[in-house]
């Protein structure tokens, strides 16, 4: 009777060992602090995830052309494609891996909607039908938002963005104002007005280019620079920060004058195209109070009006 009983105990302590899977979490180093912030999110946003109560792997490998990285369901494993890793910035590959994690780990599909400017809704925006929206990493307001959404997607849109898009109930009364008018084909560049010490401003560029050849648009306010483009097919109108695209569209196409005007209302700073709302972020990422335009091709008509208190 005990040698029945010590087999039937040795027995069932091997089915229940054969049926016990450790968790297990396996990726390089290089993948950790992007791993690590992406579960103190997760936690922050009250979802109570963590990494070592999950299976998932991370490793590079293959992917599509065009795919920074993919989630196989089947076993939670997720290939970042190693080539386009090394050519990512910090914020471009915390949103590879935080994209894919969002497969992987919060069940999320690709949801493709953008806003009527353009703007993408979602952090897990795909590229399905060549579907393209605007998708600033580089602005903490915008962070903020797509972390909300990717951790809830019913979040919506944030009000400093909604509040800041009608220029013309802006409802500012300015004292001050610098006018300048120019007829210009060669670079112009104003390092005197003093944009970071006025917590509202207007600034309003308008270019005459009518009867130019080529109606391409170029100017920077320190290290944002944008561009309109009517011959570009896919991008006519785009904001930049340096060299990394913020914000592109290719709705807006225009056939005569162009007038670009910025708002700042207090640290929310909006952008509009002929009136047309395009773009707002937070004033703080713009660098340097140095006005430049381009060298143009032919010679335009331009104005400079600057309002501020």
């Amino acid at each position: 009777m005990v040698r029945i009983k010590y087999y039937s105990i040795l027995a069932l302590s091997i089915l229940i060992g054969s049926c016990h899977h450790e968790n297990s979490q396996v990726y390089p180093t290089e993948f950790k602090e992007y791993v690590d912030e992406f579960f103190y999110q997760a936690n922050q946003h009250g979802l109570g995830l963590y990494a070592e109560n999950l299976n998932f792997s991370i490793q590079f490998g293959e992917t599509e052309p065009g795919n920074g990285g993919s989630c196989s369901f089947n076993g939670n494993e997720i290939t970042i494609n190693q080539s386009d890793w090394q050519l990512r910035d910090h914020r471009q590959k915390e949103h590879s891996i935080f994209h894919e994690l969002g497969h992987c780990i919060l069940n999320r599909n690709h949801q493709n909607v953008e806003t009527s400017s353009n703007e993408c809704f979602s952090y897990m925006k795909g590229t399905e039908n060549d579907f393209d929206c605007s998708f600033n990493l580089y602005s903490d307001y915008w962070r903020t938002y797509y972390l909300d959404e990717l951790f809830d997607e019913s979040t919506t849109l944030p009000e400093w963005y909604l509040s800041n898009q009608d220029i013309a109930n802006a409802g500012f009364s300015f004292i001050d104002s610098v006018v300048i008018n120019d007829t210009i084909a060669e670079m112009l560049e104003i390092n005197t007005i003093r944009f970071s010490q006025c917590d509202t401003f207007l600034l309003e560029f308008e270019f005459n280019n009518t009867n130019t050849e080529e109606r391409i648009i170029f100017f920077n306010l320190g290290n944002l620079r944008f561009t309109h483009c009517n011959e570009c097919a896919l991008t006519k109108t785009s904001l930049q920060l340096g060299n990394t695209r913020i914000y592109a569209t290719s709705d807006i196409a225009l056939n005569t004058d162009v007038k670009f005007s910025i708002i700042r209302n207090k640290d929310v700073i909006s952008f509009f195209v002929n009136e047309y709302f395009v773009h707002a972020m937070e004033y703080a990422i713009i660098d340097g109070n140095r006005l430049k335009t381009e060298t143009f091709d032919e010679e335009m008509g331009m104005r400079i009006k600057y309002l501020f208190n």
